[in-house]
């Protein structure tokens, strides 16, 4: 004879909702704070290279070690020329995508960021 099923609380859900939501805030905040504020006026020289593998996919590649990119971030290190700084990469891709540059300004910023503290990206001197 089958025992007759126990009835699920709905405590336990909420619980454990609760107690997932503080470790996402916790994961997001190191990441925030590990990343440099960049200069946006400063001239940006990107370092390595594109490199594509078998399966097409990209990524960037500096002194042997290399990263997988996806195509706007391979697009903005593009940009990184020594000419252009945030600021005018951020204009450029408003430009070319129609969306105002205040809305794409922090994302371009991110990935800037990200690109800096990796090494493929720098400040002119």
């Amino acid at each position: 004879m089958k025992k007759p099923r126990q009835k699920k609380s709905a405590a336990k859900p909420a619980r454990k909702q609760a107690a997932k939501k503080p470790a996402r805030e916790e994961q997001a905040q190191p990441l925030e704070k590990e990343l440099p504020k960049i200069n946006s006026i400063a001239k940006l020289q990107r370092q390595g290279q594109i490199v594509k593998d078998p399966a097409g996919n990209l990524g960037l590649m500096k002194d042997g070690a290399a990263v997988r990119v996806d195509e706007v971030t391979a697009s903005i290190w593009t940009m990184c020329d020594g000419k252009r700084s945030a600021n005018d990469i951020t204009g450029l891709i408003s430009q070319l995508s129609s969306i105002p540059a205040e809305k794409i300004r922090k994302e371009i910023e991110f990935i800037i960021a990200q690109l800096q503290r990796l090494g493929f990206v720098s400040e002119m001197k």
